[in-house]
């Protein structure tokens, strides 16, 4: 950017850095912070399974549908039963399909 007239080179390239300073700051809060909900304390775990994010998370479902689901979407494709990441998806939607059936209001 090009110094206003009557302004030195060196002094307006000073303020031009100090104003990038000033506006490129990091942000002082977190994103835990500002999303707290999608953040758990895991204690200085150094590993985690599926069934621990759920229960950090208090999934509450008697029906297992909802951990079903969120376990086959994690593990698509990987789990020692064969099946594709393809497959482990479209299991995880039928079961979410048959949760919604079993909690519709009517």
């Amino acid at each position: 950017m090009k110094a206003p007239p009557g302004a030195s080179s060196k002094a307006w390239a000073t303020r031009l850095f100090l104003f990038s300073q000033l506006t490129l700051q990091p942000t002082m809060t977190s994103i835990a912070d500002k999303y707290p909900k999608y953040y758990k304390k895991t204690n200085g775990l150094q590993a985690i399974d599926v069934y621990a994010v759920h229960q950090l998370f208090d999934i509450q479902d008697p029906s297992g549908c909802i951990q079903h689901a969120s376990k086959k979407l994690l593990l698509s494709g990987v789990r020692t039963g064969g099946k594709s990441a393809f497959d482990d998806i479209k299991e995880a939607r039928d079961t979410l399909t048959r949760w919604l059936e079993l909690n519709s209001p009517t």
